[in-house]
C-alpha cells in the first residue's frame, strides 16, 4: 500500500488503500483513494469497507493472459528518476514504523504474497506461452487429467492449478504430463469411491478408533496462512492398526483427508485471510516416543503408497517440520529421500532438539493455534483429537489393545452411563472374553476368527448401565492381539 502520513492531535497514520506504487513508476491513472486510520479502532472497518482491500488485489485469470505476467515482464526498461527511488525508500520506511506501531493494522495487507518463480503475476512470457500450451492440451486430453489439474477448484483458480502443476517439473510439459500418466490409475480407482467421503464406512471402522492408533489431525492456520495438520508418529501403533485395517484403510484415510478436509481448510484460510491464493498446507511430524523398530518395511511401504497419491496433488506442501527426531532416524531418513521429489524434501525440517523445536513452532504458528504441547495457548493435541473424532452420542471411549501380556482392563462407569463393548481382531487363535463386576459374570463371548487377511469385529457386550467399577478379561489360546474398544454414552 501506498502511505500518506497526516498527522493531528493523536499523531494519526493514513493509508491510501487504492494505491501500491508511485503513479510515474508504473503508468496507471489514479483511482479514487480510500484512507484507513491506522490509529482508529478497527471495529470502525466495518463489512462495507474492508472488503474494498481485497477487491482491489490484481486479477488474474488464464482468460487474461498479461494478468499472469511479472511486472518486468510488462513494463519496457526505463531509467528511474532519482526523485522516484527516494520517494519509494521513504515510503518503506514509513510502512515499516507504521507495523511496529500498529500491528493490528497488518491485517489490510496481503497475508500471504505469493512474489515466487511459477506463481501467476509472475511469470516470464516464455513460461505463459507454456501455461498457454499446457491449458490448450489439457482440454484435448481425456477428462481425468483436467480433473486432477482442478481438484480444488472451489478454492483455487485455474491459473494457480496450472502453474502449480508446472512448478512441479519446471515449467516442462511433456515431463508434467509423464507424472500425470503415472498418477491417473490411482486417481481413478479413488475417484470410483467419490474419494471416500464416509471414512467410517469406507474404513469398516469407526474414524474414531482409527486414530488412536494413527493420530492424526488438522488443527490451525500457520502466520503464512497455510493450514496445518500433526501427525503424532511416535504414538502410532502397528499392531493396533492392522487389527482394524490394513494399507489400503490408511491410503483411503489419505484421500479423503486431502479432498475433502485440506479443501475445507483452505476454504477457512480464504475466509479469514482474503488475500491467500496458495493450496498449500503445512505439516508438523512429531517423532516423540518412535523406536527404531516402527521404522521397518511396512512403513516404508506405506510411505511409498502415500507418495505415489501425492503425485496428484503436487506442490502443496508448503513446509513439513518434523520434530523430535531420534538420533537413529537419520538412517531412516536417507531411504525415506529417495521416496520423495527433490523440490519437496528440500522443505523439510528436521529437529532433534526439544527446546528448538518448540521455538521453531512458535516462529511458524501464531499461540491461539498452537497446541499446548508445542508452547501454544490452544488446547492439547489429546483434547484436540478427543473433539474432533468424537461419535455422536458417546460421551468418551476407550481403546486397550490386549494380548498375552496384557489381558486386563479395568473401567468405571458413572450414574446414568452405559458402555457398549467391541472387539476387533484378525488374530486367528481364539479368545474368550469377560466382562465382570465385583466377583461377578456380566456377560462372556468367544471370539473365533478364522481369516487372518481380513479383520473382523465382535460386540462383546452392552449397553451395560453403570454405576460402578468393571473389567475385561481375557483368554487366549495363543499368540494373537486384539484391540478392546469401550463407547460410554449417557442417558441424560
Amino acid at each position: 500500500f501506498r502511505m500518506v502520513t497526516k498527522k493531528d492531535e493523536r499523531g494519526s497514520i493514513y493509508f491510501d488503500a487504492r494505491e501500491s506504487k508511485p503513479e510515474e513508476d508504473v503508468g496507471i491513472s489514479r483511482e479514487p483513494s480510500v484512507y484507513f486510520d491506522a490509529a482508529q479502532s478497527m471495529s470502525v472497518l466495518n463489512e462495507e469497507n474492508a472488503p474494498q482491500i481485497a477487491k482491489h488485489h490484481r486479477r488474474i485469470s488464464i482468460e487474461e493472459p498479461s494478468t499472469l505476467l511479472s511486472r518486468k515482464s510488462l513494463q519496457k526498461p526505463f531509467r528511474r528518476s532519482n526523485r522516484s527511488i527516494r520517494r519509494e525508500s521513504t515510503l518503506r520506511r514509513m510502512q515499516l514504523a507504521a507495523k511496529e506501531k500498529f500491528p493490528s493494522f497488518a491485517f489490510l495487507a496481503p497475508q500471504v504474497k505469493v512474489g515466487e518463480w511459477g506463481f501467476p503475476g509472475e511469470l516470464t512470457k516464455d513460461e505463459l506461452t507454456i501455461c498457454q500450451t499446457f491449458h490448450s492440451e489439457l482440454n484435448e486430453r481425456d477428462s481425468v487429467y483436467k480433473e486432477m489439474v482442478r481438484a480444488f477448484s472451489t478454492v483455487e483458480d485455474e491459473a494457480y492449478s496450472l502453474c502449480r502443476f508446472l512448478r512441479a517439473r519446471k515449467f516442462d510439459i511433456d515431463e508434467v504430463f509423464k507424472m500425470m500418466d503415472d498418477a491417473v490409475p490411482f486417481w481413478k480407482e479413488a475417484k470410483a469411491q467419490n474419494f471416500y467421503p464416509d471414512l467410517n464406512n469406507a474404513l469398516g471402522a469407526p474414524l474414531s478408533v482409527v486414530t488412536t492408533q494413527f493420530p492424526t489431525f488438522k488443527f490451525g492456520i500457520a502466520k503464512n496462512g497455510c493450514p496445518v495438520t500433526y501427525t503424532l508418529a511416535g504414538r502410532i501403533n502397528a499392531e493396533g492398526i492392522n487389527c482394524m485395517i490394513d494399507l489400503d484403510g490408511l491410503l483411503k484415510v489419505q484421500w479423503n483427508n486431502i479432498m475433502f478436509q485440506f479443501v475445507e481448510k483452505i476454504a477457512e484460510s480464504q475466509a479469514e485471510h482474503p488475500s491467500f491464493v496458495r493450496c498449500e498446507g503445512m505439516n508438523v511430524m512429531d517423532l516423540k516416543g518412535l523406536s527404531a523398530s516402527q521404522l521397518n518395511s511396512n512403513t516404508l511401504d506405506v510411505i511409498k503408497k502415500q507418495s505415489d497419491i501425492a503425485v496428484c496433488f503436487p506442490e502443496t506442501l508448503n513446509k513439513m517440520v518434523i520434530l523430535n527426531a531420534p538420533g537413529f532416524f537419520s538412517l531412516s531418513w536417507r531411504a525415506i529421500r529417495k521416496f520423495l521429489n527433490p523440490s519437496t524434501a528440500q522443505k523439510i525440517e528436521v529437529i532433534s532438539n526439544e527446546k528448538k523445536g518448540i521455538e521453531r513452532m512458535k516462529a511458524l504458528i501464531a499461540d491461539h493455534n498452537l497446541p499446548s504441547d508445542y508452547g501454544g495457548n490452544a488446547a492439547s493435541t489429546a483434547s484436540i483429537m478427543e473433539v474432533q473424532c468424537q461419535k455422536d452420542g458417546v460421551i468418551r471411549q476407550f481403546v486397550e489393545q490386549m494380548n498375552n501380556r496384557k489381558k486386563k482392563h479395568e473401567f468405571e462407569l458413572k450414574t446414568l452411563e452405559s458402555v457398549t463393548l467391541s472387539v476387533f481382531t484378525r488374530s486367528v487363535s481364539s479368545a474368550k472374553f469377560s466382562l465382570r463386576k465385583d466377583s461377578g459374570t456380566l456377560k462372556s463371548c468367544e471370539i473365533l476368527h478364522s481369516n487372518a487377511s481380513t479383520p473382523s469385529c465382535t460386540k462383546i457386550a452392552g449397553p451395560v448401565q453403570g454405576p460402578g467399577k468393571l473389567n475385561v478379561v481375557a483368554e487366549f489360546t495363543g499368540a494373537c492381539t486384539f484391540l478392546l474398544v469401550g463407547e460410554i454414552k449417557t442417558d441424560q
